[in-house]
């Protein structure tokens, strides 16, 4: 099924900057396959629920590899059976009506 998600991640005891752990993760998801969009407050994720959830896996998988003993994560999902939509479309969508 496609799916657009919204995915944020929050590592619980390892400081204040999020940026290595968020970029780590961005890797994985482009190893997957996986069109992202990083915004200040997560990361927009176009393709396959099935792939995303498997590379969502893989991330706190990692970070927990390298020491993270925390992670939270919240994710949000949309899907349409209408028809296929990608992150850019609903972001040109929305500046159509900012004009």
């Amino acid at each position: 099924m496609k799916v657009l998600v919204d995915f944020n991640l929050v590592t619980v005891g390892t400081g204040l900057s999020l940026s290595k752990y968020i970029a780590d993760c961005e890797q994985i998801l482009k190893r997957h396959g996986l069109e992202t969009h990083i915004h200040a407050l997560g990361t927009n994720i176009d393709g396959e629920w099935e792939i995303i959830s498997k590379a969502l896996e893989e991330c706190h998988q990692y970070l927990h590899s390298i020491g993270v003993e925390r992670i939270f994560s919240s994710i949000k999902i949309t899907s349409r059976t209408d028809k296929e939509q990608h992150i850019q479309e609903k972001i040109d969508a929305v500046k159509r009506h900012i004009k």
